[in-house]
């Protein structure tokens, strides 16, 4: 069984126990949203919505936010002590970010990298 949803500008395939990321969601860590607009529900008999499945959605849990949280690195069994990079193994840590760096890798060499700094606030 699957579902693709629309959410936050974008669309994505979704299996039960999926985690994604997504930019833009209402809800705070932890309470569960309705992701209302699903384009196709599968599985044995698949719905295909036009353009939207009627009555179908999606339940989900908020599960990070993008401010002051760094996401645990996923399959990190054992660090290396000659990277002195700052990993964040098993859990999240709260923080102060002021920079973010997102590296962006494609097929035939279409790579980029993105880095992304906090803006200055003026009260």
């Amino acid at each position: 069984m699957f579902a693709v949803i629309k959410t936050g500008g974008r669309q994505y395939r979704v299996v039960p126990d999926d985690v994604l990321e997504i930019g833009k969601i209402a809800g705070d860590v932890g309470t569960i949203v309705q992701l209302g607009e699903v384009l196709v529900v599968g599985g044995d008999t698949p719905v295909l919505g036009m353009p939207m499945v009627a009555g179908a959605s999606v339940a989900a849990e908020v599960l990070a936010l993008a401010r002051g949280l760094l996401p645990p690195t996923i399959n990190l069994r054992a660090q290396d002590p000659a990277c002195d990079l700052d990993f964040v193994p098993n859990e999240a840590r709260a923080v102060e970010c002021v920079a973010a760096l997102c590296n962006c890798l494609g097929f035939g060499s279409k790579n980029s990298a993105l880095v992304l700094g906090r803006a200055a606030c003026s009260t």
